[in-house]
């Protein structure tokens, strides 16, 4: 089951996303929007948004390694754009170091950090919590 993620969730969300190296600055900012992948009341996966007006920056997905090579990854994402389109947003980013390759077969496109749209600059993940040489990648929805 997909939901969106609850206060209570906040410290297994932590622990998967700093397992996997993944920043953990800025995951509570009011416009950071996380769900969590439940199975068994167990949080195997999570994904998560930032909402800049139209736009979004995808961030913080990560799947237990008990659960990697069963879909998952893309179970989140099949739910988090039907969400997005839902609610109006019609481009969304993203900054990666380990899947690029699965970012080009899902429809995106890799560009250049500075070609982000100036909104999402605003995201502790492009003031330094995620690092300079991940690559940028963006997707109209």
């Amino acid at each position: 089951m997909i939901r969106e993620a609850q206060i209570k969730d906040f410290t297994d969300i932590e622990e998967l996303l700093l397992k996997a190296n993944l920043p953990i600055a800025g995951i509570k900012d009011p416009n950071c929007k996380l769900f969590v992948l439940e199975l068994q009341k167990e949080i195997v996966a999570v994904i998560a948004y930032e909402l800049y007006g139209n736009i979004a920056l995808l961030r913080s997905l990560v799947v237990a390694p008990s659960q990697r090579g069963q879909g998952r990854a893309t179970e989140l994402f099949e739910f988090i754009f039907m969400h997005l389109k839902e609610n109006n947003v019609n481009t969304v980013y993203g900054l990666t170091l380990t899947i690029p390759e699965w970012l080009l077969k899902l429809g995106f496109k890799e560009i250049k950090r500075e070609d982000i749209a100036a909104e999402i600059f605003a995201s502790e993940e492009l003031k330094g919590a995620c690092p300079s040489s991940a690559r940028a990648f963006t997707k109209s929805i």
